[in-house]
Formats: structure tokens, sequence, C-alpha cells
């Protein structure tokens, strides 16, 4: 597992990034990054044989029902190296960087429709649905 911290490795990770968040641009993505890593957002990525095939968007965060957790945001592996056990190693590193770190949990969010990706999270043992999210655009 690889830190992106300049502007070229997270560039460099949006064709695997767009797999999940193709509304926005590379430019936009690049831009997104850099204003989230200002709040302690950090991107990992995954590779074989200096390929990325996984990546995830994280932070340290702390909230009242949680306590310190590591939130992740985003993780996707390469359409073409899915069902291969990235997503898994991938996992298992986040888990060791958030016990490094302090955090007693790992937290995320997955949207109602995306079934392989709750299959994908309680196949990784101890990941439980917990709730929902409710959202409302302001215009």
């Amino acid at each position: 597992m690889k830190e992106l911290r300049t502007k070229a490795e997270v560039q460099s990770s949006y064709p695997v990034m767009a797999e999940l968040c193709g509304h926005l641009s590379e430019k936009e993505y690049v831009q997104r990054v850099a204003d989230m890593q200002g709040d302690g957002y950090r991107l990992f990525g995954l590779y074989e044989r200096e390929e990325l095939v996984s990546l995830a968007g994280v932070a340290i965060r702390m909230d009242l029902f949680n306590g310190r957790h590591l939130w992740v945001y985003e993780l996707v592996t390469a359409g073409k190296h899915r069902s291969k056990g990235y997503g898994h190693v991938l996992v298992q590193q986040l888990e060791e960087f958030a016990s490094e770190n302090g955090c007693s949990k790992v937290v995320l969010y997955s949207g109602m429709s995306r079934i392989d990706a709750h299959r994908f999270w309680e196949e990784q043992g101890m990941y439980e649905k917990r709730g929902y999210v409710f959202k409302k655009e302001l215009v």
C-alpha cells in the first residue's frame, strides 16, 4: 500500500477512481482530492507490478458515536482486477493503518443500490450494516 500525495500521483489514479466516481472529470477529481487533503483525507493505492489495481480514500475522524475511527470515503478495485483479492488486501492494510493510528473502528458509507459492494464488505468479516444515511440536495 502506497500513499498518493503529489498532484501527479493523484492524477495518475483517476482512471481507477473514475470507475467509482465517473461523474467527476479528471480536473475536478484532482482538485477535490487536493481540497480534501487539507482536511485530513489520504489516498492509498495498491499496486501489482507498478500498476494501480485498487484505491482507497480515507481519513481519521472522531465523533461521539464511533470515537476515533478510520472513515473510508472510497474503495475501488479496477474492473479488470476485481475478484482477485486486491480489495481484501487493501482493506487489511487499511485496518492495520487504522490500528497503528489509534483508531478503534473502520467506518464507511455504501449506497443502497451497491449490492456487490455490500457483499464485499460483509465478506471481509466483522463489517455489518448499521444504519441509513439521509441526504438532501441544497440548491
